[in-house]
């Protein structure tokens, strides 16, 4: 069968080029059921058994986004950019421990994939387990030095192991970004703990319509979102609400 995975290696695609790649669904049936899940991830339909607005429960009759993100993993095991996406379907669903473990096999079946040590680097930073976050940042900084997700959590690493002025410089770099910089100030608000500059941040990158904001921000990172004072204006500007 062909893997998405195969795609994004051959054309050499990387960081949210990749991600459009694989949410666009462009294989076969199990891929576009799996497009269709993360459109319905993005619509926000309630769940029947959750107090959130991630999906548990199948819409119009499909399986559930988890049954299919299962699925497009049991037909395309070596995807590593399937594991990424159902980690951060887990991740907003309140399983963490979970959506670590899918993250930790995408860089095992690839470890030049920035992208999977970022979201490792960035979930093991939400739970409080900062002893592999350096080496999580370093990795996403070498193959992706110009990415606001690389920048925000290499400052964050680097503020919580005690060095704020090796810091600054990537700070003021996002600051200066009108565009991806609200992103990466929000990754390193949410490694840094602050949610509610976080979910402030969120606003300003949902605002400027960053690739893939909604699944891989919004989502993702519901549990530490929805307490805060913005989180009814992220609904309004995702078109959520």
């Amino acid at each position: 069968m062909f893997a998405v995975g195969d795609l994004v290696r051959r054309q050499q695609l990387e960081g949210d080029e990749a991600i459009e790649v694989c949410v666009a669904g462009l294989v076969d049936h199990a891929h576009a059921a799996f497009a269709e899940f993360l459109e319905d991830l993005e619509v926000g339909e309630r769940s029947t058994d959750h107090d959130r607005h991630v999906i548990s429960t199948p819409p119009r009759g499909r399986l559930s986004p988890s049954a299919l993100a299962d699925r497009v993993i049991e037909e395309d095991p070596l995807c590593q950019m399937w594991r990424v996406r159902r980690s951060n379907l887990r991740a907003g669903m309140g399983r963490p421990d979970e959506a670590i473990a899918d993250a930790r096999k995408a860089v095992e079946l690839d470890p030049g994939f920035w992208v999977g040590w970022m979201d490792l680097g960035i979930l093991l930073a939400t739970r409080g387990q900062h002893e592999e976050v350096m080496d999580c940042a370093e990795r996403a900084m070498a193959a992706a030095p110009w990415s606001p997700y690389s920048l925000g959590l290499m400052a964050a690493a680097l503020a919580t192991a005690g060095h704020a002025e090796r810091a600054e410089p990537l700070l003021a770099t996002l600051r200066g970004d009108s565009y991806g910089g609200p992103l990466g100030l929000a990754v390193y608000s949410l490694a840094r703990g602050d949610h509610e500059a976080a979910a402030e941040w969120v606003v300003k990158t949902v605002d400027q319509r960053f690739p893939a904001a909604i699944p891989r921000v919004v989502r993702q990172f519901e549990p530490l979102l929805r307490s805060t004072a913005a989180w009814p204006r992220i609904l309004q500007a995702a078109k959520l609400a």
